[in-house]
């Protein structure tokens, strides 16, 4: 009985092995993901996007002051890169020689060396910089910086922006009113973004400035002017660049080459591109090309997302079947053919969202959403354009950012502890709790099946 109950199993081994269909290696909901390792690592100052390495095995995190490398081997930090002053974004060339991180308050790109983690050299930006992404065809960086300087974000609560749209509207006042020599009042010239902010109530005229950046010429190429408050962005590696305008619930698509071309062109004298001519000037050899009025000019398009996604805050791209997974401020995930700029379906997905992360070797999606409690949505996909929520992940309070590793199908967020402290009570009164970081408590969360 035993030898053939001993011959039966190594029959179905033998079977298995041979499986010609064997199972996904993410079979989930039987195999569903979970907080594995929690890493912690220090630090100070707030965070903000991570980049991975798959081929180094490094975790790129912008925290404060500096950028975090973790060694996901080991579990810790491998090093550090400083000399800056608020790190947001790093972005990686595909020689494995440099990185490149945006740093808002120095209003500059900063060149690392990826051996040794020591800034190098630094191109200078007219404003400061958050989402930051190499693109690969060309060679340039996209840096976006969503202004005007000092605006809030589209996601702040309606008293801030009410406040700071009366404000500039006051300052415009005042500046036509010096500019006119005080002689009387003067109304002050209509910004061209007024008219697209698409939300009743005061609120302010939003726009930014797209930088396209030659880290070898260390130069900016061309910066591109347009009505909007642009977020998150990524490249699709096909040449294309996409970014999304949060208060328009657009994604702006922007064809890398035909600019640089232009930019290029222009500096030589060499175009008659009514771009150019109506649109843009060339000083210190950057192309300046004003977008603002909401027209489509050769190497920009605008991709409206509709009424399924309110104020889009991440983006991530499938590169091989040319799809933009977008997280939104409503609760959805949009899926958007990046060719047509048509949405292909929506999927509920958590609350306050920052990243989107694909791993295109298990056609999952994951969502950091940092809102309430904090979770993490999982979304397979099954067929090109058929897609399912498979697991909604609790993590932990603030966990808005990610980095997927494809190499290992794991997935890190980072967060820190909230400690309460009582403040200073009020004359006759009781001191008020406040939740504040613990700064010593900045961790990795490493999430796998």
């Amino acid at each position: 009985m035993k030898s053939a109950l001993a011959l039966w199993l190594m029959s179905c081994a033998t079977l298995a092995a041979q499986n010609p269909f064997p199972a996904p290696p993410t079979a989930l909901p039987s195999h569903p993901f979970f907080i594995k390792h929690t890493w912690i690592i220090g630090g100070e100052g707030d965070w903000d996007y991570l980049t991975m390495d798959s081929k180094a095995g490094r975790l790129y995190i912008a925290h404060g002051a500096e950028v975090q490398v973790v060694d996901i081997e080991a579990g810790s930090l491998a090093g550090v890169v400083k000399g800056l002053q608020q790190a947001h974004s790093v972005a990686l060339d595909e020689t494995g020689e440099f990185g490149y991180v945006s740093d808002g308050k120095a209003d500059d790109i900063k060149i690392f060396d990826r051996r040794t983690l020591e800034a190098t050299a630094a191109i200078s930006l007219d404003s400061s910089p958050r989402a930051l992404v190499f693109e690969p065809q060309t060679g340039l960086l996209l840096a976006v910086s969503a202004g005007p300087a000092g605006a809030p974000p589209p996601t702040a609560d309606a008293d801030a922006l009410r406040r700071y749209a009366t404000q500039q509207w006051a300052d415009a006042q005042r500046e036509a009113f010096v500019a006119s020599g005080g002689a009387r009042p003067h109304e002050p010239a209509k910004n061209p973004c007024a008219f697209y902010t698409r939300r009743p109530g005061p609120v302010p005229d939003w726009e930014s400035n797209l930088f396209l950046a030659d880290p070898e010429a260390r130069n900016v190429a061309a910066e591109m002017r347009i009505c909007g408050y642009a977020g998150f962005a990524a490249a699709d590696g096909d040449g294309n660049l996409y970014a999304a305008l949060v208060n328009r619930d657009e994604i702006l698509r922007i064809d890398a080459a035909s600019v640089l071309n232009l930019a290029q062109a222009a500096r030589q004298g060499k175009t008659s591109s009514d771009l150019v001519r109506l649109h843009g000037t060339v000083t210190s050899g950057t192309l300046h090309l004003d977008w603002r009025d909401g027209n489509q000019f050769e190497g920009l398009a605008r991709m409206r997302i509709g009424p399924a996604c309110h104020t889009p805050r991440a983006l991530a791209i499938d590169r091989k079947d040319h799809r933009v997974f977008v997280a939104c401020n409503n609760l959805e995930m949009a899926v958007l053919n990046a060719s047509s700029g048509q949405v292909v379906t929506t999927l509920p997905i958590g609350p306050g969202p920052e990243a989107v992360g694909y791993d295109p070797d298990r056609d999952l999606i994951f969502v950091a959403n940092g809102g309430s409690d904090g979770s993490l949505t999982i979304i397979r996909r099954d067929a090109t354009d058929s897609y399912d929520v498979v697991q909604t992940l609790p993590t932990r309070q603030q966990a808005r950012t990610l980095a997927v590793n494809s190499s290992t199908g794991q997935v890190y967020l980072v967060t820190v502890l909230q400690v309460a402290r009582l403040g200073p009570p009020p004359r006759n009164g009781i001191g008020t709790l406040k939740l504040t970081p613990q700064d010593s408590s900045f961790q990795v969360l490493v999430v796998g099946n």
